[in-house]
């Protein structure tokens, strides 16, 4: 492990520790993905209700059987009504994103501890990085504006040249928006990948943050940019791998249900079963996600960073005079100066 503070891990380094960290603390990991699914359901189950309560109110004649063109006739009917709704859809988004957001601190805070030999507890994780989630919400949501803004301006002009007759050109400009949106966003994935321990664990604001993070990445983007592919490919992965697990509960489920048709209890008992074990598989499925971007930072602080913090002070204690610690273009090794030539031997 401490060998992640001494030199500069190459993609497939890194994804072996990753998964090897993973392993090792899946548990704790799980709980952390079910603390975010129990925050999340306490910010949507009030504004579903919410939203079924002022639907009922405002449209006495609804009814759930109508088909979706009628429905929809019938909300827009009520300008009320419509903003009513947008404001509880708001809410709930930005609800759900601040849960991730806190989550995805708090798991940062807990795998750098770990790694610097700190055991902490989750609740001391969520502690330690709650403090740090309000400029990395905000940080979530200027991107997500900054893409919303550009897809929507985008759509607009497309829609103006096709409705001008000029299909070619909408397709083209299409094509053109398509592919500045996919290069803009593997750009922010890669230059923005450490960003959350950086403000959680640098304690940087927005801005700084940003910048400290694009630096720890800059002139490493290829290396950086296969890592994290690898990362979506295995987050992918163990989603397939949880999907063919369900598949076969659910299998195994139909089997015993049938089995004790009749028996109602011991249905319902079953059914709850599969579903307590269907939410197990997803948790675990989904807990890798945070791991890899941790991990990156780590390193890279270690590596590349500006030799102060908890993860500098760490690496510095472990790269004695033997250590090659030297990134793939650097002359010197990290953190040192060079040695002064050696005196011609006297030996004859």
């Amino acid at each position: 492990m401490m060998d992640l503070l001494k030199r500069f891990y190459d993609a497939f380094d890194l994804i072996s520790e990753s998964v090897n960290i993973f392993i090792k603390n899946i548990w704790k990991l799980c709980l952390f993905q079910l603390i975010l699914f129990g925050a999340a359901l306490v910010v949507f189950v009030p504004c579903f209700i919410a939203a079924l309560a002022l639907v009922a109110l405002r449209l006495p004649g609804f009814n759930p059987n109508m088909t979706e063109e009628v429905m929809v006739q019938m909300i827009a009917s009520d300008p009320v009504l419509i903003v009513s709704l947008v404001i509880l859809l708001v809410i709930t988004a930005a609800g759900t994103i601040a849960a991730g957001v806190i989550k995805k601190a708090a798991v940062s805070r807990f795998i750098v501890s770990k790694i610097c030999g700190v055991d902490i507890t989750i609740k001391e994780a969520f502690k330690q990085s709650f403090s740090r989630a309000w400029p990395l919400f905000m940080l979530t949501l200027v991107i997500i504006l900054f893409f919303v803004t550009f897809l929507t301006l985008g759509s607009l002009l497309i829609a103006v040249f096709a409705s001008m007759g000029y299909n070619a050109l909408a397709v083209f400009f299409g094509f053109i928006v398509f592919a500045a949106i996919v290069f803009l966003a593997v750009c922010f994935l890669v230059y923005l990948s450490p960003l959350t321990a950086v403000v959680v664990i640098k304690k940087k604001n927005m801005f700084d943050a940003v910048k400290y993070s694009y630096s720890l990445v800059k002139g490493f983007f290829s290396s950086t940019f296969g890592y994290m592919i690898l990362a979506v490919l295995i987050s992918f992965g163990f989603s397939m791998a949880a999907g063919f697990i369900n598949m076969f509960i659910q299998g195994i489920g139909a089997v015993l249900i049938a089995i004790f048709n009749g028996i109602t209890v011991l249905q319902l008992v079953i059914g709850i079963f599969m579903l307590i074990c269907i939410v197990a598989v997803n948790l675990i499925a989904q807990t890798y996600s945070d791991v890899p971007t941790a991990l990156l930072y780590v390193n890279r602080e270690a590596v590349l960073g500006d030799k102060s913090g908890e993860i500098a002070d760490l690496a510095a204690k472990y790269q004695d005079e033997e250590d090659v610690n030297v990134l793939p273009s650097d002359p010197v090794p990290f953190n040192k100066t060079p040695r002064p030539p050696e005196p011609p031997s006297q030996d004859i």
